[in-house]
């Protein structure tokens, strides 16, 4: 079923950061446009697959909080570009991500937004089938635990079913970036562009909101997936 995307990802390195995407952006292009398409289809037939009450589950215990639908399907795309082991699990055990997932507790890091250039090859109809949110209702706790125990009881205590009301720093300081406040200006090497730091979440791990031109996004702001904007000392 998605023998070309996971040949093709074997081929290549595990998303961790905007530069493993850079490359793996750089080794889709060069691939001829046939077997791009077979690649981008497959790609958003995995992410479909995976729309499921168990998988967001997961996704959600180990970030400690529910995902909303775009959040979901960045966690999605996210497990995909790990590769064809943790795609076959989570499709078919994602209870057994557990150990795989267990680094990534509260990280952002589980979470890829910028590839609208892996799905533009993929014919309408599929891509399509991307704009729409989940058609199941979210599980509460006690469906949860049933639905993947073991990840239910590596991460269940922490999780918390609405955010937590949190007392907001106003700085960041982030390896390669220097000291971040409220208000500076910061370049998303992705898709979103240019950005104002409007809340520091928690300074510890660098999670902030950030007003794009396309909405407020709570992100980890990190030397790999942003840059100081020009205007910011």
């Amino acid at each position: 079923m998605l023998e070309n995307l996971l040949t093709w990802l074997g081929k290549c390195p595990k998303v961790e950061g905007f530069s493993d995407l850079a490359c793996l952006e750089d080794a889709f292009r060069r691939l001829p446009e046939r077997e791009r398409f077979e690649v981008s289809q497959e790609f958003l037939e995995a992410i479909a697959a995976l729309n499921v009450p168990s998988v967001w589950a997961v996704g959600s215990l180990v970030y400690g909080q529910p995902l909303g639908d775009d959040y979901f399907k960045d966690f999605r795309r996210w497990l995909v570009l790990q590769g064809r082991e943790i795609t076959t699990t989570a499709l078919n055990a994602p209870d057994q991500l557990l150990r795989g997932l267990r680094p990534y507790a509260g990280n952002p890091q589980i979470f890829v937004e910028a590839v609208d250039w892996l799905e533009e090859s993929a014919s309408q109809s599929v891509r399509q089938t991307q704009a729409h949110g989940s058609n199941w209702i979210t599980p509460d706790l006690d469906e949860m635990k049933a639905l993947v125990p073991l990840t239910f009881e590596a991460f269940g205590e922490g999780y918390r079913a609405a955010p937590a009301d949190v007392e907001c720093s106003d700085r960041l300081s982030i390896d390669g970036l220097g000291d971040l406040e409220v208000g500076d200006r910061v370049r998303h090497r992705g898709q979103f562009g240019l950005g104002v730091i409007r809340a520091v979440r928690v300074a510890e791990t660098g999670i902030a909101d950030i007003e794009f031109s396309s909405g407020l996004r709570m992100m980890r702001v990190s030397v790999s997936f942003f840059e100081r904007a020009d205007d910011s000392p």
